[in-house]
């Protein structure tokens, strides 16, 4: 088991130091293309993380704004083709009147 000095120390050392290559290549881009500390990573993946969040919720309220906006359209052409068929009802019973 390590001491406190022993895990800062290894927080500090670059990652390709501390692990293996084939993992080594999945986060070198995390890093901005360098060999960057496990400090400076743990850093890019939180920034990633809530620039992400971000989006996610930017995205969420987009489609929310959206499926109000839908639902204000539908409303409207529910309105145009109730207006419609009570035109076409008062059509009917006039001509209907005027049959008689």
């Amino acid at each position: 088991m390590g001491t406190k000095g022993s895990a800062t120390t290894n927080h500090t050392q670059p990652i390709s130091a501390r692990v293996d290559a084939k993992i080594y290549k999945k986060y070198f881009d995390l890093c901005d293309g360098r060999d960057c500390t496990v400090s400076e990573l743990v850093a890019s993946l939180l920034e990633k993380a809530i620039v992400e969040g971000i989006a996610e919720s930017q995205v969420h309220e987009v489609e929310k704004s959206n499926a109000i906006e839908r639902s204000k359209f539908s409303k409207i052409e529910m309105q145009r083709k109730l207006d419609a068929a009570k035109k076409q009802v008062s059509l009917f019973e006039a001509a209907l009147a005027n049959k008689s």
